[in-house]
C-alpha cells in the first residue's frame, strides 16, 4: 500500500545493500542503512541530472515539478538536493 515513489526508492535501497554489502562486504547497522540510502538517491537521481535541472534554493512548486522527472517523492528529492548543495538546512 506504499506510494509508487516509495516503492522505487525501497527497491533501489535494497539494490544498494546487494551491491555494497553482499556476502563479501558484511555491513550492518545505521552506517549500512545510510550507505544504501545514498546509493538509492544517486541511482534514482544522478547528480549531473539534478544539478542540470534544479535551481539552487528551489521553491516547493519547483521540487514538486522535479519529483515527476525522477519519479521520486518530494522529500527524497529534497534530501538529494541538500546533499548536492542546492538546498540548505
Amino acid at each position: 500500500m506504499k506510494p509508487v515513489e516509495r516503492g522505487r526508492f525501497d527497491a533501489a535501497h535494497e539494490l544498494g545493500h546487494l551491491v555494497m554489502h553482499g556476502s563479501d562486504h558484511q555491513c550492518t547497522g545505521p552506517e549500512a542503512e545510510r550507505q544504501a540510502n545514498d546509493f538509492a538517491s544517486a541511482f534514482l537521481m544522478p547528480a549531473s541530472s539534478v544539478l542540470g535541472r534544479m535551481p539552487a534554493g528551489a521553491h516547493v512548486d519547483q521540487v514538486i515539478s522535479g519529483k515527476r522527472i525522477w519519479k521520486v517523492s518530494a522529500m527524497a528529492l529534497t534530501y538529494r538536493m541538500h546533499d548536492l548543495g542546492l538546498l540548505t538546512d
